[in-house]
This record gives structure tokens, C-alpha cells and sequence, in this order.
């Protein structure tokens, strides 16, 4: 599979989540997958990539140009730089072309790659399989959210149509390949029209609506005078 792992790239990140970060590290070059993420050298991303190449795994980095003298990419074999007033073609290089999604305890730009996602979800625009590893309840808070706005109808469907949690990596993992197996990581359906075949279509519609609201004021104006 090719998964994308999101994850703190804080240097003060609890040591309990790097060593969940290095077990799912271990996991994924195990198993022959390629690991993508924001390629960063601390954090839980650091553990993660020096785990992926200690065991022989294969890690792809997608990282914003402002960082490439940082020293943040490391332990990469490959990575993609990106530009921008923000990091929006960042996030769209994580996701693009992945098979599924695995967030690690994180920090604002974790909580906001995540959202994107189950957002795409709900919005019915993706199908990308999405799992949070709730290490030590990190994500407890977000969970309780989530539930909440769904029981107030806040939510069209069921948290668990939007994100997986799961205990440990191994669970992640499993569940991933699961969601994978039976499809639900397959793009959106999305139709292309040129962009004057919609402007006909728009004005034709404008036309026959204008037509029509025409047609029943002068019916209306006939009916006044019989």
C-alpha cells in the first residue's frame, strides 16, 4: 500500500509517541509499503522515517520549500518540494495517489491534514480510508466532538463512516488493509466539461427560465383583461 502517515514534527513530542511512531515505522516496511509524510527529521515523523529505514522501508517526503534548510527532510528516498503562501499543494501531494491514511498524535498541522480528509469524506468527494491510532486517549477530546455533533445532527452519517480509531498501529494497519480490500479507497467519479460547454449549458438554462417566467406574466396580464 502507499499510506500517508500524519504525525507531530515537534522535537518536544512525548516519548511514548515515538515509540508508537517507531512501531508503525516497523510495520509498514515489514510489510513492503511506502510510507508518505511531511518528511520531517523530529517529532513523530522523525521517529517514523528512521524506523521505515532502519528496517529497510521505502519513505517518500512532501515537504513546503520554507523548510528544506531546516534539516527537517531526512531518512527520505525521495521528496517532492513544494511552494506556495500556504500549504495547500502540500496536502494535496500527501493525499494524492494514497491508499489510506494513518494520523499519529499531532499538533495543529496534524489536526488540519486529518480534517481535510474526513471532511472529504463527509462531503462525499473522497473515499479515502482515514484511521487515527488513539495513543494513550491523545485524540479522546476530537472523538467526543465528533460523537457529539452527530448525535445533535450536526454530521450526515456515522463518525465510523468518516474515521477509524484504533488502539495500536497493528490495528490501524489491519483495518487499513481491510478498507482497502473491499474498495473504499477508490476516487470520486467527477465529470469534466469545458469551460464553454458550461457556459452554454448555464445560459441555456438561463434562457429557457427566462422564457418561461415571460410566458406565464403575459398569461397572467391576458387573464387580467378577459
Amino acid at each position: 500500500m502507499r499510506v500517508t502517515v500524519f504525525a507531530s514534527a515537534s522535537p518536544e513530542t512525548p516519548a511514548e509517541y515515538l515509540a508508537v511512531a517507531e512501531e508503525l515505522g516497523g510495520l509498514l516496511a515489514d510489510s513492503g509499503d511506502l510510507c508518505v509524510n511531511g518528511g520531517g527529521a523530529v517529532g513523530c515523523m522523525g521517529a517514523l522515517n528512521r524506523s521505515m529505514k532502519r528496517c529497510g522501508g521505502r519513505v517518500h517526503g512532501v515537504i513546503h520549500e520554507q523548510w528544506v534548510d531546516s534539516g527537517e527532510a531526512a531518512e527520505l528516498d525521495d521528496l517532492t518540494i513544494v511552494g506556495g503562501s500556504d500549504l495547500t499543494e502540500r496536502k494535496r501531494l500527501l493525499f494524492a495517489g494514497c491508499d489510506c491514511l494513518v494520523v499519529l498524535p499531532g499538533g495543529v498541522g496534524t489536526l488540519d491534514e486529518t480534517f481535510d480528509a474526513i471532511a472529504g469524506r463527509h462531503t462525499k468527494l473522497s473515499s479515502l480510508p482515514v484511521v487515527i491510532v488513539n495513543t494513550n486517549g491523545f485524540y479522546d477530546g476530537i472523538i467526543t466532538w465528533l460523537k457529539r455533533a452527530h448525535d445533535e445532527r450536526l454530521l450526515r452519517c456515522d463518525v465510523e463512516d468518516l474515521v477509524h480509531i484504533a488502539k495500536t498501529p497493528a490495528d490501524a494497519l489491519a483495518w487499513a488493509r481491510h478498507a482497502v480490500a473491499h474498495g473504499r479507497p477508490c476516487p470520486s467519479q467527477v465529470t469534466t466539461v469545458s469551460v464553454s460547454t458550461a457556459r452554454r449549458g448555464i445560459f441555456i438554462k438561463g434562457f429557457i427560465t427566462g422564457t418561461v417566467s415571460a410566458v406565464l406574466v403575459w398569461l397572467v396580464a391576458v387573464r387580467r383583461h378577459l
